[in-house]
């Protein structure tokens, strides 16, 4: 992955796991490594349409506290990521390049061929950069109806 952070373009890598939940969207689940170390991704939704928010934190070394969210879209049929991150220092940048690599994307059978509102289970691994992000962040709307579910999700960062 590749980032601005302050004026300067960053590099970095995530691994995530989006596992479905069944209802609505996935569950997101995984790790960052970039300029600021190793964090882990502690919350987050993807919808079935990619509309994306995680938080990943920092839980040792010197940047230990800082929490980062990130909020965009992933498009499933070329295994990209277009997104921002806010930091809860304050500072907040967008990603130039969120690509995929190494992915592997499995799907359970449906039940029944002919129903509709089965969607199959998809598992990625993704490789991209993150940055943390302070104070109450309230996720916008963004996408379909069916994204609607999760809007308005708060995020409360400690100061």
């Amino acid at each position: 992955m590749i980032y601005n952070d302050r004026g300067t373009q960053m590099s970095g890598f995530v691994k995530v796991q989006l596992k479905n939940n069944d209802v609505d969207g996935y569950k997101i689940d995984g790790s960052t490594h970039d300029a600021d170390g190793h964090s882990i991704i502690t919350d987050g939704y993807v919808s079935y349409s990619g509309q994306a928010w995680w938080v990943d934190e920092t839980f040792s070394g010197a940047d230990r506290g800082l929490k980062v969210l990130t909020e965009g879209k992933f498009d499933f049929s070329t295994n990209t990521f277009r997104g921002t991150w806010r930091a809860n220092t304050g500072i907040r940048g967008h990603y130039t390049e969120f690509r995929g690599k190494q992915l592997s994307k499995t799907f359970k059978p449906l039940s029944d061929p002919q129903r509709q509102e089965d969607i199959p289970m998809a598992i990625a691994m993704v490789e991209t950069p993150v940055v943390p992000t302070s104070g109450i962040v309230q996720t916008p709307h963004q996408g379909n109806k069916d994204d609607r579910k999760n809007s308005g999700r708060r995020v409360i960062f400690p100061r």
